[in-house]
């Protein structure tokens, strides 16, 4: 215990030093200690104070335009907000969710500084992210195994701070996986009920997990069905469903308050705005390459279910890998679509978090073949994600002992590197 407290106030000595090394080291090295989630959950605070509003663009510039504009409300603007978002009044206007009117509204109270704003998202988005890192990592045998923590590293990056720049659906994916997991690998009735409220909150966040939530009670009622799941989603690899339902909409009445919303993910004019966006892209950002490891790696662990059965594994591990291949089921056919392309986040949480808990059952401790080949995929995405932060990120904040300058000068490090 007192080593453990010497090496954590050494750590924070180097946080104060050098922030971004500090992270560094804790994602690296020690990442399933709970010393280093408080030095990530520092740094993450840090990104969110310091955050730089420069583009126009971003859904942040608009969330920081939210926030300011509640200032001047009262109490009853705030109920008035919440009744008209129930009614489907408030769709026009981007407001949909409880949860961000709810936000702006107290914390305007205080600040309208856009640090407030980002630092409090920061704090909220690290503090599930890094519950959800220690769900996995608690009663593993591979507490100091490399392979181990090297899908710690893959998990917690697969939705990194940098999100916090689309915070509604990001957020509301790490809720979403928490509730599930939880409901998935607890036993009790009580727990059960307990953690499907959590599931639910998760449309509160952003209503679009409305869909998920739907999916994923479904698949409860379906049963443990992991190999009828995984051969529907080996056809879903080679002919789609998904390309047979855009624009389906158009043939239904829908009678929701949020009937643009939902065209917003399925309509024909929908698809072809976002298949527009996508051509406008580099061509390296246009390329999924964490998603075909991930499919790679998933296609891997349900074979070794398949030739092995259940033998060795228990049964929460078994109500992953159902959930997994039910998943892998609706990726393969929908994920291809329109804006269903976010959700692969939600099928690479599972897919790590799953396999952690297989690795687990059956004392894997070395790297296979399918393991290194992922390698890769990961580093390409690490490029991708410090690529799209450094247009959040203050330089200053990277720097070792000028950071408090950080504060002063919003300099975004994409200025700094690639301009």
């Amino acid at each position: 215990m007192k080593s453990s407290s010497s090496s954590f106030f050494y750590h924070i000595l180097f946080f104060l030093f050098w922030p971004f090394g500090a992270f560094l080291l804790a994602i690296t090295t020690n990442i399933n200690k709970r010393n280093s989630h408080l030095i990530i959950l520092f740094f993450y605070l840090l990104y969110g104070t310091t955050f730089v509003l420069d583009n126009e663009g971003f859904d942040s510039f608009r969330y920081y335009q939210w926030f300011v504009s509640w200032s001047d409300k009262g109490i009853t603007d705030y109920w008035e907000t919440i009744l008209n978002i129930f009614e489907g009044a408030s769709i026009e206007s981007g407001q949909t969710d409880l949860f961000l009117p709810t936000i702006n509204f107290f914390l305007s109270q205080l600040s309208t500084s856009s640090g407030v704003l980002f630092g409090f998202f920061a704090l909220i988005f690290g503090v599930v992210s890094l519950k959800s890192l220690r769900l996995i990592s608690i009663g593993s045998e591979q507490s100091n195994n490399l392979l181990y923590k090297y899908y710690l590293f893959f998990f917690i990056s697969i939705i990194a701070i940098i999100n916090i720049n689309g915070f509604r659906f990001w957020f509301a994916s790490w809720v979403f996986f928490y509730g599930a997991y939880r409901f998935l690998t607890t036993e009790k009735r009580e727990d059960k009920i307990r953690f499907s409220l959590v599931v639910i909150s998760s449309s509160l966040v952003h209503f679009s997990y409305i869909i998920w939530i739907c999916l994923f009670f479904i698949h409860r009622l379906l049963g443990r069905k992991i190999k009828i799941f995984f051969v529907l989603a080996l056809v879903g690899l080679i002919l789609p469903l998904g390309d047979y339902l855009v624009g389906f909409t158009e043939y239904f009445e829908l009678s929701s308050l949020y009937e643009d919303k939902i065209e917003g993910y399925f309509a024909a004019d929908a698809m072809t705005s976002f298949e527009e966006q996508e051509q406008g892209r580099v061509w390296f950002k246009r390329i999924p390459f964490l998603y075909y490891g991930e499919i790679g790696l998933a296609l891997s662990l349900l074979l070794r279910y398949w030739n092995e059965g259940s033998k060795s594994l228990k049964a929460p591990t078994l109500n992953l890998l159902n959930y997994l291949s039910f998943l892998f089921l609706i990726m393969t056919h929908f994920s291809h679509i329109g804006q269903m392309i976010r959700f692969r986040a939600i099928f690479g949480l599972f897919l790590v978090a799953s396999l952690i808990q297989v690795y687990n059952d059956l004392k894997i401790y070395k790297p296979r073949v399918i393991d290194l080949i992922t390698v890769p995929a990961l580093l390409i995405h690490l490029s991708l994600v410090f690529r799209s932060g450094a247009e959040t990120m203050n330089f200053y904040a990277l720097a070792p002992i000028f950071y408090p300058f950080s504060y002063f000068d919003s300099t975004p490090l994409s200025s700094i590197l690639f301009n």
